[in-house]
C-alpha cells in the first residue's frame, strides 16, 4: 500500500480520536460559551433583583403614606421580590451547570475512542443532573419560604 493511500484511508476513518490541540480549542471554546452564557444569565438576575428591588422601594413608600392597604402592597411586594431573586439565583446556577456540562463535554472528546469516552459522557451528563436537581430543590424550598409555605 503507497504511503498516500495509508495517510488517506487513515484520515478517513469514522470515530477517530480528536488531536489534544482539537479537543483543547473545543474545551475552550464551550468554556468561552459557558462564560458569556453566566454572564448574561447573572446580568439577567441583576436586572430582575434590581426592578423587585424598585418595586420594593415603591411599595415602602406608598406603605409609609398609607399604612392600611399599602401594606398588603408591601407585603406582595416582598413576596414578588424574594420569588424574582429565587427564580434570579436559579436561572443563574442553571445556566453555570449547564456551561460546566459543555466543557466537560468537550473534555470527552479528548479521550479514547469507545467506554472511556462513553463513560467520560455518562459522567458529565450525571453531574449536570444533580446540580439541575440541587438549584431546582434550592429553588423551590426558596419559593416555598417566600409564599409563607413550610
Amino acid at each position: 500500500m503507497s504511503v498516500l493511500a495509508l495517510a488517506l484511508s487513515l484520515a478517513l476513518l469514522p470515530g477517530c480520536q480528536e488531536t489534544s490541540t482539537e479537543t483543547a480549542r473545543d474545551v475552550a471554546g464551550a468554556r468561552r460559551d459557558a462564560a458569556e452564557a453566566n454572564a448574561g444569565a447573572r446580568k439577567e438576575a441583576s436586572k430582575e433583583m434590581a426592578e423587585a428591588n424598585r418595586d420594593m422601594s415603591e411599595a415602602q413608600a406608598d406603605y409609609d403614606q398609607t399604612e392600611g392597604e399599602a401594606g398588603e402592597e408591601l407585603d406582595a411586594a416582598g413576596t414578588e421580590a424574594r420569588v424574582a431573586a429565587a427564580q434570579a439565583r436559579y436561572d443563574v446556577a442553571h445556566t453555570a451547570a449547564l456551561g460546566r456540562h459543555e466543557v466537560a463535554r468537550q473534555a470527552c472528546h479528548g479521550q479514547v475512542v469507545g467506554q472511556a469516552r462513553d463513560d467520560c459522557m455518562l459522567k458529565a451528563d450525571n453531574e449536570l443532573a444533580v446540580e439541575e436537581s440541587r438549584a431546582a430543590l434550592e429553588r423551590d424550598e426558596a419559593l416555598q419560604a417566600a409564599s409563607g409555605r413550610r
